[in-house]
């Protein structure tokens, strides 16, 4: 218990309270209440931030805006990245912030790109939603490009049909790949 204390108060909170619960109102009660804050922390874990990218002059490297101050970006598109996994719990958050950075107020958006790299766990209804999610920006004429997706979810990317729908001239193995081919093809 100490461990929990020192590592992370929440755990230390959530342990207490199973335990708690268990001397309290018996095993099974006790059991249930875990479970019902077992799913309070995954209510928690849903909160994953999704964040516009800029890039930093002369190179290839991305960072959250807002973190320096010599960030660029390419007009038309839309860099962002998800700091965790996209599963049920967050998918419907994704897309409404994935939305409404598209609708930015800096002109019209043609691309919007996603650095996948962060999504080391994903689940279907995170590749649903990405699929959903470039339906929804290919009817507003804006395409959804997938930049370094971690292999494992990219795995199950492709055997649930996102990469498909994307095309595969919308999967990059770069940010700055991805956000070249999406600039070349707004000029063209």
């Amino acid at each position: 218990m100490r461990r929990y204390l020192r590592v992370s108060r929440s755990d230390f909170v959530f342990f207490l309270g199973a335990m708690a619960c268990i001397l309290f109102f018996g095993i099974i009660a006790g059991i249930l209440i875990g479970v019902v804050l077992s799913l309070l922390l995954i209510a928690r874990s849903s909160q994953t931030s999704v964040r516009p990218l800029g890039r930093k002059p002369s190179s290839d490297v991305f960072h959250a805006l807002g973190d320096q101050d010599d960030l660029g970006t390419t007009p038309g598109i839309v860099v962002v990245r998800i700091d965790g996994p996209l599963f049920f719990a967050d998918a419907d958050r994704f897309r409404a912030r994935v939305r409404e950075l598209a609708r930015g107020d800096d002109g019209p958006t043609t691309a919007v790109v996603v650095d996948a790299e962060s999504i080391f766990l994903t689940d279907t209804d995170g590749a649903d939603i990405i699929t959903q999610l470039a339906g929804e920006l290919r009817a507003d004429g804006i395409s959804l490009i997938l930049a370094r997706a971690h292999p494992t979810s990219f795995a199950l990317l492709e055997r649930a049909g996102v990469v498909a729908a994307l095309g595969p001239d919308n999967v990059h193995g770069t940010v700055a790949g991805a956000v070249q081919a999406a600039a070349e093809r707004s000029r063209a």
